[in-house]
């Protein structure tokens, strides 16, 4: 368990019931069932979907890039955690950048940013922790940065995640931006947005088609950031909360 996960909380992080069984009752004894079981083992709050901080598995495989909750452009998700007495706790924003359809986002700053900077991986990159290498399965993962030409710290980073395995449903190669982080004193100077546009540009020449990343909905700047390198929404996820304990 990761020392950021909350661990008074409890996540049901799916509930799957054949087609030729629904409307039957069995969703909301597995609900029951789940709550029951959490509770036992000392949860306090109880949640449904998983998010960040309260996403320990399915973790590239439901919601993209990263689990976001319950999607929803999932017509059956809200209607039955709504039903169960659960009510909408968080949102996360997705966004994605179709490589194929437009060039690079222009811009005075973007390009002075691009003369002094180049794109390369963090100066003796730590290894991933036993957590992370758990919470995300084998997806291959890269970091990368925006350095300085002249030499320094990096002035921004981002994780590259590989996606080829949703190539049979989405019908092209992707890749999923997390953790993108910026240090205090580099913010609102463009490196984000400079960071961003180059990962593209590189990922662009590996046949890669589409790029995805998560942000939450009241993270202004991280929204702004996304939509200056030329993303643009495309679904959102929903973490659903019980109000009382049952």
């Amino acid at each position: 368990m990761s020392n950021h996960y909350p661990r008074n909380d409890g996540t049901i992080h799916a509930v799957i019931v054949a087609a030729s069984h629904r409307r039957q009752g069995i969703g909301r004894e597995l609900v029951r069932l789940a709550e029951e079981y959490l509770q036992s083992r000392g949860t306090k709050s109880l949640f449904a979907g998983p998010a960040a901080p309260r996403d320990a598995f399915y973790f590239g495989i439901y919601g993209g890039s990263q689990p976001a909750g319950f999607l929803e452009s999932d017509p059956l998700a809200k209607p039955f955690f709504t039903a169960v007495g659960y009510a909408p706790h968080q949102r996360r924003l997705i966004y994605q950048r179709a490589l194929e359809e437009k060039g690079d986002p222009v811009g005075l700053r973007l390009m002075s940013v691009r003369r002094t900077t180049k794109l390369g991986s963090p100066p003796a990159a730590s290894p991933l922790s036993w957590w992370s290498q758990t919470r995300m399965g084998r997806l291959d993962s890269l970091t990368l940065s925006l350095l300085p030409k002249s030499g320094g710290e990096p002035l921004a980073e981002v994780m590259v995640v590989g996606l080829d395995h949703y190539m049979a449903s989405w019908r092209q190669r992707a890749i999923g931006l997390l953790d993108l982080h910026v240090p205090e004193a580099n913010r609102r100077k463009g490196y984000a947005q400079a960071l961003l546009v180059e990962v593209c540009r590189r990922v662009k020449t590996d046949l890669i088609t589409l790029v995805e990343s998560h942000v939450d909905e009241g993270n202004e700047a991280g929204i702004k950031t996304l939509k200056s390198a030329g993303f643009q929404p495309v679904d959102a996820g929903v973490v659903y909360r019980r109000p009382t304990s049952p």
